[in-house]
């Protein structure tokens, strides 16, 4: 399995605005994908789903 190749802190940070600009249900995953600059199966791989990068960033 090959280990996560991106800042976190950034991925977070970048997500948490999108989250606040959008609202929880109108961020889609082609945002986050733009926002983060990870590609769909690197979020689900890291975080699960949409809901689990929503609570790493406010965490």
């Amino acid at each position: 399995m090959r280990t996560a190749e991106f800042d976190r802190e950034t991925v977070l940070r970048n997500a948490m605005q999108a989250f606040m600009t959008y609202g929880y249900n109108k961020t889609s995953m082609p945002k986050l994908t733009e926002v983060t600059g990870l590609h769909p199966g690197s979020i689900y791989c890291a975080f699960k789903n949409k809901k689990g990068l929503l609570l790493a960033a406010i965490d």
